[in-house]
């Protein structure tokens, strides 16, 4: 007989998994998951607390409240670097192509395909193709061609057109026709695709049929647009589609090209070449293709600074059109915010101020901003396709055209973008329809180069001092931004040196107002939103990297959950603080023409990994004082739950690092870069969220309005942090007469780490309805098919059960030791907030012994800590022991409250497992 569903199983009470009533380490019944009310209720409350901590902002929005003395910011001293790379030396370039490039006659150019993980070479007539992440790969060579190979782009193929085992194709461009090569797996030996999909070996299969005269136009650039086109960019200043049908008819060719646009060189396209220079009548060469895949735009970049917006319709399918140019980007940037001083006078130099990088911006990062253009000296131009009102925001109205809103916020409304999936049209096998068009192209923001002192590398470089840039190439994704300069001067050659700047995401203190509660909090470690501008990390690549770089590209991102589950507007460029637990850490994958070599850029999350595994308390009081302890909180809530199975199991010394049990996720199902968590990591993390110094402790309000502040949360309150100072009045508002407890930063935190884990797919229907019509001879039936992909269920399943299996060990771990234990230093201390133990920002330092992280509870009172550990009642009345027994009491009752909201957040992740059912025989 077939085992009664998880939901039936919940009812009649059963044992198995999901089911009936339990006794949790609290001696309270866990409820039966069938109380949707109160897993509701639930999360809810996780809601309300992560909303106090949205950081999402767009990147329109940054920019405009940027001052300048936060544009760029150190990164701090003592601490791991931002970038790393991946592998001790450049990876070099194989001997065969070595040996070609040194009897090269013509050209020669290198790039990166980082979709099939290949790096490719051109030397004169000849291509080839190898893995770059392998050292012994055997290039694959293509000598088809008579003539010499001038422009190479890879794409996926339009649907129909070939045949199943061609998955990419590779367009060459040469001096006298444009070819088609087929890229299909290799069938020797155990060949086969890796875990991301990618082919182990390939082959080039040349398809002869798809092959077109140049007329006489040489194409300087490639690439490859929606839906399988193609769009190419010639030395006489126009850009081209090549368009390839399956079949030929009287109506249409197998393959041939079209010109987008149209000026007096092309209508006479063999006129000699003396003729396009009088009376100024040429048009420069077209230096780079962009291609906005979300919003589905061309740009077109040449050599004198020009760009022209192409758009490609709603799905990416129409034909392309002209709407908007700008030829003298110079003026264009002058007249945006920041760029009055930044081009003009002796700024304004052609030559450094000359266009050397375009890209366009994501969706996930703004809404306002499509392009950003790099000049050659690192400035930054930010442009838009949207025309702005007379009140300096963005007209978004469109009638029949649409309306595009900004994204919900990722914390808690990723879960409410319903089961359409960010791909939109991906069951139809179209592009999803982004309906808002472009319009103009306008400059908007301007930003200055990156400082950088000529001789400080690393991270104590100092950024007082500048030395203009001299880029030899750029490249920005996910909000990173990598340049690239060489290291011996202009046209040396020798080496290479690399520059990056990505968001700073700590709260910004210049915000801090710890007299009123106003602001952003204590020290912004309570605070809600978090403004404070586009401020920017630069940090230097300690290694230099032999030869000149000729490609910058980012390595693939593929979330750890299914793609139907995360929204476009969820992906890694939206803020790194969110997208760290679904996304792995960006990588870059740089050429030069010595060899490859891949970086890692390291987020927060990784910047504590390594911190814990440092055993450095100073650092690690730092990292807390910096992004905030709730962040800092739901960072060792993420690395606590994804070391390895066992890890947390045997701490040192048995300490408070031990949590016993196999506590941990396969590393297929962990996010988190660096190679991994290690065990050191793991139980360093279990131990700061076990540091009452740290994370701190739950509180009634009477104790946190003696703390320069009234603290005020009821059952529809999220503790927000209202002015009341010492005397704790609420001034107008409602009293009421039976409020909840302050919750602790540790609470916090994992109400923020919750959040983020189940907003993909909180409020998604588990099951959809596909199609009708008869159902086991039924009439009027539906079809239903499950939301989500196993991948999804399989990595869901994975990091509920760590997270729940920690809860539980960490509530019974408080359970045994008492709540007069736990309370025993908030009591008994006798500083004041703010002065004698805690600095302006509201941190105190960490005490010398005893204050790491498997310390005792004593050494609170030594010193302070983070949350008024240090800060006692008025004055005077610390010695009173009536005073003394009642604020006992008081945070005995904060702490069993805050323990049964964790008991009933400890639901949550066992419901979500409950449907994440496991494989079973057929009719199961």
């Amino acid at each position: 007989m077939a085992a009664a569903p998880v939901w039936q199983r919940d009812v009649a009470g059963g044992g198995s998994r999901g089911g009936g009533d339990q006794t949790g380490s609290l001696g309270m019944p866990i409820k039966s998951f069938e109380d949707v009310d109160q897993i509701t209720k639930t999360f809810s409350h996780i809601t309300d607390v992560s909303m106090e901590f949205r950081r999402e902002s767009d990147l329109f929005d940054l920019l405009q409240s940027t001052s300048k003395e936060d544009t760029y910011q150190q990164h701090f001293q003592g601490w791991p670097t931002l970038l790393r790379p991946l592998s001790g030396a450049v990876l070099e370039l194989p001997t065969m192509v070595q040996e070609k490039y040194n009897s090269c006659q013509t050209m020669c150019f290198i790039g990166l395909f980082p979709q099939i993980r290949r790096a490719w070479a051109s030397v004169d007539n000849s291509l080839f193709l190898w893995r770059y992440d392998k050292t012994s790969d055997v290039p694959v060579e293509y000598s088809g061609e008579d003539q010499a190979i001038t422009a190479v782009c890879l794409t996926e193929p339009k649907a129909g057109v070939f045949l199943p085992a061609i998955r990419y194709i590779i367009v060459l461009c040469t001096a006298a026709e444009i070819v088609m090569l087929g890229v299909c797996p290799s069938r020797r030996g155990n060949s086969g695709d890796d875990w991301e999909g990618v082919p182990e070996d390939i082959i080039l299969q040349p398809l002869p049929l798809y092959s077109i005269s140049a007329d006489n136009i040489l194409f300087t650039s490639c690439v490859a647009g929606p839906a399988g086109r193609i769009f190419l960019g010639g030395a006489d200043g126009c850009v081209y589609e090549l368009s390839y049908n399956a079949s030929e008819s009287w109506c249409q060719k197998r393959m041939s090209k079209s010109r987008l646009e149209w000026h007096f060189r092309s209508i006479l396209p063999t006129m000699p070449a003396f003729i396009p220079t009088f009376g100024n009548w040429g048009t420069p060469a077209i230096a780079q293709l962009a291609v906005d895949k979300e919003r589905h735009i061309l740009y077109s970049l040449n050599v004198a600074s020009g760009i022209k917006v192409f758009d490609l319709g709603p799905v990416g399918e129409t034909p392309a059109k002209l709407v908007a140019e700008v030829s003298n980007v110079y003026a264009a940037a002058a007249g945006a915010v920041g760029g009055k001083e930044l081009f003009r006078g002796a700024a304004a130099d052609r030559k450094a101020a000359s266009i050397k990088y375009i890209v366009p911006i994501a969706t996930s990062e703004s809404s306002g901003l499509h392009l950003m253009a790099v000049t050659a000296d690192g400035r930054r131009i930010y442009f838009s396709t949207h025309p702005l009102s007379k009140y300096g925001t963005y007209n978004l109205h469109g009638g029949a055209r649409g309306v595009m809103t900004k994204a919900p916020p990722l914390a808690v409304a990723g879960a409410t973008t319903g089961n359409a999936t960010a791909a939109g049209g991906a069951a139809t096998g179209r592009e999803p329809a982004y309906y808002r068009r472009p319009e103009t192209l306008a400059a908007v923001f301007a930003r200055a180069a990156l400082p950088y002192s000529a001789g400080a590398r690393g991270a104590t470089g100092d950024l007082s001092r500048s030395a203009a840039l001299e880029l030899l190439g750029a490249h920005y994704s996910a909000g990173c931004l990598l340049l690239s300069e060489s290291a011996g001067g202009a046209g040396s050659g020798g080496a290479t040196k690399f520059l990056m700047a990505s968001r700073n995401t700590t709260v910004p203190t210049p915000t801090v107002n710890t007299h009123t509660g106003s602001g952003h909090g204590i020290g912004g470690l309570i605070s809600g939103h978090v403004p404070g501008g586009l401020r920017e990390s630069v940090t230097e690549l300690d290694n230099i990297v032999p030869g000149e770089t000729t490609a910058l590209e980012a390595a693939p991102w593929r979330p750890v959950l299914g793609a139907e589950v995360l929204s476009a507007r969820a992906g890694p460029g939206s803020n790194e603080l969110i997208s760290a637990v679904w996304w792995p850490p960006p990588r870059f994958i740089v050429m030069s023409t010595a060899g490859v070599m891949e970086l890692e850029k390291r987020r927060p999350v990784e910047l504590l990994m390594q911190i814990l595994e440092r055993n450095s308390p100073d650092q690690l009081r730092s990292f807390f004082q910096a992004y905030g302890a709730a962040e800092a909180a739901a960072m060792c809530y993420q690395i606590a739950t994804s070391g390895p199975p066992g890890a947390l199991a045997a701490g040192p010394g048995g300490g408070r690092g031990s949590m016993g049990g196999a506590i941990g996720c396969s590393p297929c199902s962990s996010s988190l870069g660096g190679g991994g968590v290690s065990a050191l990591a793991a139980r360093g993390a279990a131990a700061a969220l076990d540091n009452p110094l740290l994370v701190g402790e739950a509180r009634m309000p009477e104790d946190a309005a003696l703390e320069g502040g009234y603290l005020h949360n009821g059952p529809n309150s999220s503790n927000a942090l209202a002015g009341g100072g010492a005397s704790g009045m609420y001034m107008g508002r409602a009293v009421d007469p039976n409020p909840g407890p302050y919750w602790s930063m540790g609470h916090r935190g994992l109400c923020l780490y919750i959040s983020r884990l189940l907003a993909p797919v909180y409020d998604k229907k588990i099951v959809v309805v596909v199609g009708g019509g008869k159902v086991s001879g039924a009439t009027g039936g539906q079809v239903l098919k499950g939301g989500f992909s196993e991948q999804t269920l399989q990595v869901l399943e994975d990091r509920l059960n760590a997270l729940g299996q920690y809860l539980e060990v960490s509530l019974t771990k408080r359970q045994q030791r008492g709540y007069a234990a736990r309370t025993f230093a908030a009591v008994t201390s006798s500083g004041t907030y703010g002065a004698g133990g805690a600095s302006a920002s509201g941190v105190a330092p960490m005490p010398a012994a005893g204050g790491a992280p498997g310390g005792g509870y004593g050494a609170a009172a030594a010193g302070g800590g983070l949350f008024g550990f240090g800060a006692g009642m008025a004055a005077g009345g610390v010695d009173d022991p009536t005073v003394v027994v009642h604020k006992r009491r008081r945070l005995e009752h904060a702490a069993q409250q805050e323990d049964e909201m964790v008991q009933r957040i400890r639901g949550l992740p066992a419901a979500g497992t409950a449907v994440c059912p496991q494989p079973g025989p057929p009719g199961a």
